[in-house]
């Protein structure tokens, strides 16, 4: 069920992007808005993760840090998916899926080391 509703809530964003392909200049737009505040958010939360001062705020940094690059990768496929243009769009998806895989790990051997200490 779950690859399902990834498959379709995926195909349906591509649909009403492609679906408003007259207004493409103000799309492109909003959508390039929304990457940049994501892949910012990214590298936010790796830079005060790194600062934590607590475990609990690490793993809250972490945690912004996963939903913010899985935000940046899944609107990179999207626009690419539709058409939009973007320079490097190959590189920027390789990264992206790096990055929030390496963001997954962090936390869960953050969790695995709170079970093993007892926390």
């Amino acid at each position: 069920m779950e690859n399902d509703l990834k498959s379709l809530s995926f195909q349906f964003a591509v649909d009403i992007l492609g679906s408003i392909v007259n207004d493409q200049e103000n799309t492109g737009n909003t959508l390039t808005g929304e990457l940049v505040i994501a892949g910012c958010r990214t590298s936010f939360a790796a830079s005060s993760a790194k600062s934590a001062l607590s475990r609990d705020r690490f793993i809250r940094h972490l945690e912004e840090g996963y939903f913010s690059s899985g935000k940046t990768f899944e609107l990179l496929k999207l626009m690419k998916a539709s058409g939009c243009k973007i320079n490097n769009i190959d590189k920027l998806l390789e990264d992206g899926e790096k990055i929030h895989r390496m963001f997954g790990a962090s936390i869960k051997t953050t969790q695995r080391k709170n079970v093993e200490a007892g926390a």
